[in-house]
């Protein structure tokens, strides 16, 4: 049966309360029918992933309205302010080195795809089903060389499995280290540049700037492009559009096969 319109638009709206999932539902890795289960992941991560793009849609937004009005206030009145600590801490937590570089905020705060963040969270977790989502939340395959943050060490390998509270937290990172690492600078590049011309940057178009993600190279984004077509997963990136506001998807896109109940 499918779902009515309003279901659907309650369960996006999910996105925008203080209701973050912690873990998948009870019972989620006893379901071994496959439909069922990519339906269930991503009713449980579609609101995390939309929520925190919206953070970093608020954060952008705060980093305009400072260069608009903050900035034009005097050097003593400036440094003194709330808004200016708030900046310096935005400066420290995306690695901008020049504190007033409004293009470096701008090019690094942005959203990131939700088809590309569904699609990779699918498929570095087996949807949900690896060991490391099990047992550490770990749904992107998130590694560490560093002791000092929360991970495991795993045999014949150098690097350290990162280990989250939630799913939440791992969400996070992963878009993190989108937006800040060297590694991705060309995904950030093509994004800005969409933005630019009053547009979107697709999953489908991100997967190309990720070939850095995974050792294997092109076939990686092959794997992800597949993905996103036979899951209608493009149809999200039409969720948040950068507004601050969540589009009627179900009116405008329409929704996953598998969450329609077709």
């Amino acid at each position: 049966m499918r779902k009515s319109l309003t279901q659907i638009l309650l369960f996006l709206s999910l996105a925008f309360s203080s209701v973050y999932a912690y873990e998948f539902p009870e019972n989620f890795h006893q379901i071994e029918e496959p439909e069922q289960k990519k339906e269930e992941f991503l009713k449980t991560l579609l609101p995390v992933v939309i929520a925190e793009n919206q953070t970093l849609i608020e954060e952008r937004k705060f980093v305009e309205e400072y260069f608009s009005r903050d900035f034009l206030l005097t050097y003593n009145q400036r440094i003194g302010s709330k808004n200016h600590q708030k900046l310096a801490k935005l400066a420290k937590k995306y690695q901008i080195s020049n504190l007033y570089d409004k293009e470096s905020y701008l090019k690094k705060i942005d959203v990131i795809p939700i088809s590309l963040a569904l699609s990779q969270a699918a498929l570095e977790s087996g949807w949900g089903s690896s060991y490391y989502t099990k047992k550490y939340n770990n749904l992107f395959g998130h590694y560490t060389f560093y002791s000092g943050v929360p991970s495991r060490a795993v045999t014949g390998k150098r690097e350290r499995i990162r280990v989250f509270d939630s799913l939440q937290e791992s969400v996070h990172s992963y878009m993190h280290n989108l937006n800040t690492h060297w590694a991705y600078r060309e995904f950030r590049e093509a994004r800005q540049k969409a933005r630019k011309q009053n547009g979107i940057l697709s999953g489908s178009e991100a997967v190309a700037y990720l070939k850095n993600y995974s050792e294997i190279g092109d076939r990686y984004g092959k794997l992800l492009r597949h993905l996103i077509s036979a899951n209608n997963l493009d149809y999200y990136d039409y969720a948040l559009l950068g507004t601050g506001r969540v589009a009627s998807v179900a009116q405008n896109y329409p929704l996953s096969s598998s969450l329609l109940g077709r």
